[in-house]
């Protein structure tokens, strides 16, 4: 019965060792669809910066841009 249980416990744990990695192609697939979803965040977050940022919607409530120095000055 020891022996079985041991005979086993090798068969699982050979099959599981010789598990093959993942071919080139299914690597690809996995970094392309990683990286769209990359992609399709960045664009959100693009669009609501966009929407944001319409023009007339600056700290100094004039329609001239910011030069970020603190001055209203033109």
């Amino acid at each position: 019965m020891r022996g079985a249980l041991v005979a086993l416990a090798c068969l699982a744990f050979g099959l599981s060792a010789c598990r093959q990695e993942p071919s080139f192609d299914e690597r690809y697939d996995t970094a392309q669809k990683k990286i769209e979803g990359m992609v399709d965040d960045i664009d959100q977050d693009l669009e609501r910066g966009a929407v944001a940022a319409q023009p007339g919607d600056n700290a100094t409530g004039d329609d001239e841009p910011n030069d970020g120095d603190g001055s209203d000055a033109s």
